[in-house]
């Protein structure tokens, strides 16, 4: 199930051609009732760190594994990554406030 993948796992996925990428698990997002993983592409050579390629996939589960689905809708991608952003910003508070 999604939940057995955790932030900052890594793992691979295979297009309808064939191809397979390795991928870092961002985080897991919610919004309006669907659920969405927030990806980066784990590259053999490593770029600025200030730079990162974000992907935005839809999780649904089928047979209790989860099926990735490439979200193409620049709309959803942009509400998807503002919901991300907020949720990384609301649990860096919680840590600093636990300290």
């Amino acid at each position: 199930m999604a939940n057995e993948i955790e932030a900052g796992q890594i793992f691979e996925l295979t297009d309808e051609e064939g191809n397979t990428f390795t991928f870092e698990l961002l985080d897991f997002v919610a919004v309006e009732e669907e659920l969405y993983a927030v990806i980066t592409t784990v590259e053999e050579e490593e770029k600025d760190d200030d730079e990162m390629n974000v992907v935005i996939m839809r999780v649904e589960i089928e047979n209790k594994e989860p099926i990735f689905t490439l979200v193409e809708d620049e709309e959803v991608c942009k509400n998807v990554l503002e919901a991300f952003i907020s949720q990384f910003e609301d649990e860096e508070e919680e840590e600093v406030e636990s300290e």
